[in-house]
């Protein structure tokens, strides 16, 4: 049964619904939609870029296309500590692009404020559907992060990091 977009109805026993996710699908293929993820807390903005794979070039793209997007703030990075986040690469772009960088701690995922973001995205675009293609699915991922730039009061609420314990120096 197809629905909005695209998107195919998943079905369980007896007609009843059940949640299907996309990546669970589309993984058996080797395929998935990878992208980065800003958001900007006081202005209750999100930048994103849609990549084919995490590596230090193409953070160093986001982290010039972030610079881009807010060319006179003060831009201070908070994220995790993946391995594209350490290369020389990227220590580069982020003293040429003047952001300031801070590390959370291992395993603290409920301290980025991305992660609120994608799960929202899962939400509206995932939950009970499976997207045909992976092309269909970034679409409609680019229609969602559209959509929300009229909304920066809702970004700012559904997208709030916890961060007892964790002081930016």
């Amino acid at each position: 049964m197809r629905g909005r977009s695209g998107r195919r109805r998943c079905r369980g026993k007896a007609g009843s619904e059940k949640e299907c996710l996309p990546r669970s699908t589309l993984h058996r293929q080797g395929k998935k939609t990878l992208f980065y993820t800003a958001v900007i807390r006081p202005r209750g903005k999100v930048v994103t870029m849609q990549v084919k794979r995490f590596d230090q070039n193409t953070t160093a793209r986001f982290l010039k296309k972030l610079r881009r997007s807010l060319p006179s703030y003060r831009i201070d990075m908070v994220w995790d500590n993946a391995p594209w986040h350490r290369s020389q690469a990227v220590r580069d772009e982020l003293q040429a692009s003047r952001i300031r960088e801070h590390r959370l701690p291992a395993y603290s995922p409920q301290m980025n404020a991305c992660e609120y973001f994608i799960r929202w995205a899962k939400e509206t675009l995932s939950y009970n559907y499976c997207w045909q293609s992976v092309e269909a699915l970034k679409i409609a991922l680019r229609g969602f992060a559209v959509s929300i730039a009229s909304k920066p009061d809702e970004v700012l609420s559904r997208c709030r990091p916890q961060m007892r314990g964790f002081c930016v120096a």
